[in-house]
């Protein structure tokens, strides 16, 4: 018998959204701790996340939640090091993040784990391609075609 061929479609061509954990680096200069969920559409991106205090951890934050539209998102990075691998956030307006610790002027750095490099990657993917439609939407607007 002939050998079957199995099709598979790449994951990040059929995916509408996906989901990274990450960290905070640095929230109150040390004396909490931080970490949530990092959730991304071609829509935007949201955070969930929960801040605890950095001694005992007994003592938490209500979840958080905080919506970033990608028509307020200026531009997303993942950097990826030997240890750690940083995902950037920038914003249009420092209002965005305000809720947000850590953030700085606008801009946010979330650490993910070495596990969920591939997951952070494909984050970054979908947020870049709806950032690229949302500018070539508002190319049309203006009238000037590609």
């Amino acid at each position: 018998t002939p050998p079957q061929r199995i099709c598979y479609l790449a994951c990040s061509l059929t995916m509408d959204s996906t989901y990274v954990p990450f960290s905070f680096p640095q929230v109150y200069q040390g004396f909490a701790l931080g970490g949530g969920i990092a959730t991304a559409t071609t829509a935007g991106l949201t955070l969930e996340f929960q801040v605890k205090d950095g001694f005992v951890g007994i003592i938490k934050s209500d979840i958080r939640k905080v919506v970033i539209p990608i028509s307020e998102l200026h531009a997303i990075d993942l950097k990826q090091g030997m240890f750690r691998n940083r995902l950037f956030i920038k914003v249009r307006s420092m209002t965005t993040l305000a809720d947000v610790p850590g953030n700085d002027s606008g801009q946010l750095e979330l650490r993910v784990a070495r596990r969920d490099k591939a997951t952070a990657q494909t984050l970054v993917s979908l947020l870049m391609l709806g950032l690229s439609e949302k500018k070539l939407a508002d190319l049309g607007r203006q009238g000037i075609t590609t």
